[in-house]
Order: C-alpha cells, then sequence, then structure tokens
C-alpha cells in the first residue's frame, strides 16, 4: 500500500474550494497556512536569540579564562597594591 502513496507538493499549492470541494475546507487551509507562517517566524527568532545567548556565554567563558589564565602567570594586575 505505502509503494503507490505519492504526493507532488507542487499540486498543493493548488488546493481550493474548486479543487478540495468545499469552502469551510478552504478557509480552513488558508487559516493553517497563515499560523503555521507565524509559529515559522517565532521559532526563527527564538532560534537566533539562542543563537545569540550562547555566543555571549562562549565569550563570557574565553575571557574569564584569559583573566584567570593571565593572573595565574602573573601577567594580569589582581587589584591589589604593590607590597
Amino acid at each position: 500500500m505505502a509503494d503507490r502513496f505519492r504526493v507532488d507538493a507542487g499540486e498543493l499549492d493548488k488546493a481550493s474550494p474548486q479543487v478540495a470541494g468545499h469552502f469551510a475546507l478552504d478557509g480552513a487551509c488558508a487559516h493553517f497556512g497563515g499560523e503555521w507562517k507565524f509559529g515559522l517566524k517565532q521559532l526563527n527568532e527564538t532560534l537566533h536569540a539562542i543563537g545569540a545567548g550562547l555566543d555571549a556565554t562562549a565569550k563570557a567563558y574565553r575571557d574569564t579564562d584569559a583573566v584567570i589564565q593571565g593572573t595565574l602567570t602573573g601577567k594580569v594586575a589582581t587589584g591589589r597594591a604593590a607590597a
């Protein structure tokens, strides 16, 4: 049975009351398409925010590591007055 099932994605764009047979179905398809587009936009914004957060986190780790390494090797002032 599965070997006979095929979908022509290009034909899906042509779904309309004339093809689907009912105006309610056409409206539901249009609503779903709008919701899907909105959801994808929000997902894209969220992924960009996560990416920016990960970049900031990685930079903070690199900066902290550099300060610790500099402090341990005596290349960075520790803020204490010289004795």
